[in-house]
């Protein structure tokens, strides 16, 4: 039987029905369909309510006349939910005259579903009184429709609070088992999925190659918890009443033995990517941090991995949604944000010894849609370019930011700093794991103020190599590397001889850059910008200063020699080791011996040896060194930090504070130590140490209880000064010269 009625509709972003109710109505029942977790939506459904108070409804909503089911339409005051687009739609309808919901398959997908709510539901009702929460009861399932009773009084929230903890604890305790991944009843479904997905034609084919690298790594004999869990733990499900008493609906993907702790990353991986559009690393930052509050309460007082648990978690999720969406025929944005996320999270969980290398893969399969060209690149693989070398790529100016959030994303970046001149960007990126990689983004040739040849033309001339890369064409190739040495008045390098030589048509030629782009008032517009340029680049191009302390023995100058090569090579950048002090003034001793004299006798000489006891003479010497330090200070700022070397001291001022001794002075430490707050702080302090037996074995020039003191008194004062300070000091046991190296070089970053 069909009844012809006069309805109004809300309608999606594609113009279908959303929710549809009587015209007749005088409240927005339909809301009871619409979670009210953040402002936005608390803002929305106000708006709404005040549509309904002014009674407007009609000039507002769009109307629909016609029949409809009466079956659809028990009552007067049902409401309708159309449900989300695919396999697994489900029209909804509220009455609120018998205060129920009914939820109606459409399709086998939406009827199984439907089914398991039924049947989990009916079995969590022989536990409700154990809850600290409330679930719907049934009233009716038959012919894939579920009718359940409706949780009244409900206040959403996107926060995941105790109470949200306390219910997965309930869960977790019901049919409780620990068993190998092997034994894992998902398992099967999930490589089912995943082998499925290989012949996907929607789904990013790198989605897949992921998910299958991820089946394989994870250990088969690894033990994990399972347990009940409701399968879709967000905050659109969950919801407190006026008692502030949890209520959770949608029990659809319910089961008696899924991963302990799915739910609980459900509800942070979902609010992320649909609620607050967060990248992986910041919704893995926020899993950690409710980890650290909620552990025994989610997963009990053993200790579990958490990065194993979550690596399941993204597999299974992943692929399930996966499969979901190959079969959707429609797609909205929000599954464009989580495919984003999903390869990230993705890159994180199979991990990498090598960061840098599965940052450039996954750089080019993200940018593949991309109009850009590698210059210099041409067969090669990018991922196989060397520490040290960079990528420079040709690209449109107004794609520029796609790349830099690309590069953001990756889950192992620390840090991307960017600086953009008027032709090009140059990237530098931190990795977790301390590397580094360098991109320069250029969309215009540039020579000083010189203009030369088209990045356009390149781009459209550009062709794919064998990795799957687009690269510029040989000719073109040839073309930059003969303007860009000609340019600099340099020769060209033995490397690109045979390219030159293979493309002699395409070489510079005297007066080629005599184009309009360089004449008249383009050119001295072209010396305006190029002055901005310079300027932009002293900023970017700073160096920074790293101290090594240490008693005599410590090994410092081992490690600077270590370190000095692997700043070099980390950082492109010179580096320029200074002893002791910045050397503006001469040594004292040269007064009188003269400086080359000087200098010899103070290495020959062994340390604390001096014989100066006088208050009046130590104070003289003391601030004959600090002017120095205080004068030479801007001088090692101008001729060196200014101009992007690294500057690394061999001892630096903190001496004067424990170890004056060492200078032949005798002061109270408060004395340097006042001074200290008038000096220019480095970035980067080390202090050096091991035991007595360990230092004399490397030198026997301090007695054991002398190395302990000045080691106390370093660690002592580096720890104030951490404690008080921007700058990094760290005090490290140097056994090792090759892990010491790698620990600071891991340390620093710019």
């Amino acid at each position: 039987m069909k009844k012809k009625l006069d309805f109004l509709y809300i309608s999606n972003s594609d113009g279908s029905p959303r929710w549809i109710w009587p015209s007749t109505i005088r409240k927005p029942l339909f809301l009871n369909f619409y979670a009210k977790s953040t402002l936005k939506q608390k803002l929305y459904a106000f708006s709404i309510k005040c549509v309904f108070l002014c009674r407007i409804q009609k000039v507002i909503f769009k109307t629909y006349s016609g029949r409809i089911e009466s079956v659809l339409y028990p009552d007067q005051t049902s409401t309708y939910f159309m449900g989300t687009p695919g396999p697994n739609r489900k029209i909804i309808s509220y009455s609120n005259e018998t205060k129920s919901f009914t939820k109606m398959a459409i399709g086998d997908s939406a009827g199984l579903l439907i089914e398991n709510e039924y049947l989990k539901l009916s079995k969590l009702s022989e536990y409700i009184h154990l809850f600290p929460f409330d679930i719907p009861h049934v009233i009716d399932f038959s012919n894939r429709h579920l009718t359940v009773t409706s949780l009244q009084n409900q206040k959403g929230t996107q926060d995941f609070t105790k109470a949200h903890a306390k219910s997965l604890n309930t869960l977790r305790t019901l049919n409780q088992q620990v068993e190998p991944v092997e034994k894992w009843m998902e398992r099967n479904d999930i490589q089912t999925r995943i082998e499925a997905l290989q012949h996907a034609i929607k789904i990013d084919p790198q989605i897949c190659v992921l998910l299958n690298q991820l089946l394989h790594s994870i250990s088969l004999d690894a033990s994990i918890q399972t347990s009940w869990s409701h399968g879709d733990f967000t905050p659109w499900n969950c919801f407190f009443n006026k008692e502030q008493r949890l209520q959770i609906i949608d029990w659809e993907l319910a089961s008696e033995h899924q991963l302990t702790g799915y739910d609980f990353f459900h509800f942070f991986f979902q609010k992320g990517i649909l609620l607050e559009k967060k990248t992986w690393k910041e919704i893995y930052e926020d899993i950690k941090l409710a980890y650290s509050s909620y552990k025994e309460l989610i997963f009990g007082q053993e200790d579990i991995d958490l990065d194993l648990y979550l690596r399941l978690y993204l597999i299974q999720h992943i692929s399930y949604y996966a499969a979901l969406y190959e079969r959707q025929r429609k797609w909205f944005d929000q599954i464009q944000w989580q495919l984003k996320t999903w390869k990230n999270a993705l890159t994180w969980a199979i991990g990498h010894d090598d960061q840098r290398t599965r940052l450039i893969d996954v750089f080019f399969q993200s940018i593949h849609n991309q109009q850009y060209a590698v210059l210099k690149l041409g067969n090669s693989n990018p991922a196989e370019i060397k520490n040290g070398q960079d990528l420079d790529i040709l690209i449109q100016q107004k794609d520029l930011q796609f790349y830099v959030n690309v590069l953001q994303d990756f889950p192992f970046t620390k840090k991307v700093k960017v600086h953009t001149k008027s032709f090009m960007s140059t990237i530098r990126v931190q990795l977790r794991d301390g590397d580094l990689l360098h991109i320069d983004l250029i969309w215009k040739f540039k020579r000083k103020h010189l203009v030369f040849l088209d990045v356009k033309n390149m781009l459209n001339a550009s062709i794919l190599n064998p990795y799957h890369v687009k690269v510029v064409n040989d000719a073109d190739n040839a073309a930059y590397v003969s303007h860009f040495y000609a340019l600099n008045n340099a020769s060209i390098p033995q490397k690109y001889q045979d390219l030159i030589l293979r493309n002699t048509s395409q070489l510079y030629k005297e007066g080629s850059t005599q184009t309009n782009e360089n004449k008249g008032l383009r050119r001295l517009f072209n010396f305006i910008i190029y002055g901005i340029d310079v300027s932009k680049d002293l900023l970017f191009n700073q160096g920074f200063i790293v101290t090594f302390s240490g008693v005599d023995g410590a090994g410092k100058s081992t490690l600077i020699n270590e370190v000095k090569g692997n700043l070099e090579e980390k950082f492109r950048r010179p580096v320029k080791v200074l002893r002791h002090r910045p050397s503006i003034v001469p040594i004292i001793s040269s007064i009188k011996y003269g400086k080359e004299k000087a200098e010899l006798k103070t290495v020959e000489r062994l340390p604390r040896q001096g014989k100066n006891t006088n208050f009046a003479s130590s104070l003289l010497r003391f601030l004959y060194y600090y002017f120095d330090y205080f004068v030479g200070q801007f001088y090692v700022q101008l001729k060196y930090v200014m101009q992007g070397y690294i500057v690394l001291y061999d001892r630096y001022y903190y001496d004067f504070i424990n170890d004056a001794k060492r200078s032949n002075i005798e002061l109270h430490p408060r004395i340097p130590k006042f001074g200290l707050r008038f000096l220019l702080i480095p970035r980067y302090n080390y202090f050096l140490y091991a035991s007595p037996e360990v230092i004399l074995k490397r030198k026997k020039e301090l007695t054991s209880d002398t190395i302990l003191s000045l080691t106390d008194r370093y660690i002592s004062l580096f720890s104030t000064l951490q404690s008080t300070s921007t700058r990094k000091f760290m005090s490290i046991e140097n056994i090792q010269i090759n892990r010491t190296s790698q620990l600071i070089i891991s340390d620093i970053n710019i």
